[in-house]
């Protein structure tokens, strides 16, 4: 007698164009497509890693060899720190993906982290003088909506809860 699990995976259905795949080898042939392009995404996105950290180092090398030596204008220095968070958020995306991979799910944790540094990375190349309030105090509010979502995932996995409240039976 086949498991619950098969039998969950043979009824899986997918619409398309009206019609409904109740069929099994479909669905195993969308899963090896998912199998390529997540195998692809990995390969672009490494490789995307491996250039932009090669141009930032070309880029300090350069700018550390040109007079005046050793030192770099405030504009560069903040265009700098940006492609360095930007590598890092690379990094993070090749992270996430490997954790699918190994996992078959979207680690929410990581995908903060990506955030809170997308984020920062904004806030550092930031120039203030060109922007209205509004949108300062909006990304105020991104910066505070994201660092307590973080807090309160870090203290779920800390706390071995899956923060949600539990009913009461009464």
């Amino acid at each position: 007698m086949p498991n619950r699990k098969h039998l969950l995976f043979q009824t899986l259905m997918l619409k398309k164009d009206n019609s409904i795949i109740k069929d099994a080898a479909a669905m195993k042939y969308l899963a090896k497509i998912e199998f390529v392009v997540i195998r692809a995404l990995v390969v672009m996105m490494a490789l995307v890693v491996l250039f932009a950290s090669l141009d930032l180092a070309w880029i300090i090398i350069r700018d550390l060899s040109t007079p005046p030596y050793l030192l770099f204008d405030v504009n560069r220095l903040l265009e700098i720190f940006g492609m360095f968070l930007l590598v890092l958020i690379g990094i993070e995306l090749l992270e996430s993906i490997r954790m699918y991979l190994d996992h078959k799910l979207v680690h929410v944790e990581v995908v903060m982290t990506v955030a809170i540094i997308a984020i920062a990375r904004k806030v550092i190349i930031l120039d203030v003088k060109d922007l209205d309030g509004l949108k300062l105090i909006g990304i105020g509010v991104i910066i505070i909506a994201l660092a307590g979502g973080y807090v309160y995932i870090k203290r779920c996995y800390r706390d071995g809860s899956i923060c949600v409240p539990e009913r009461r039976n009464e």
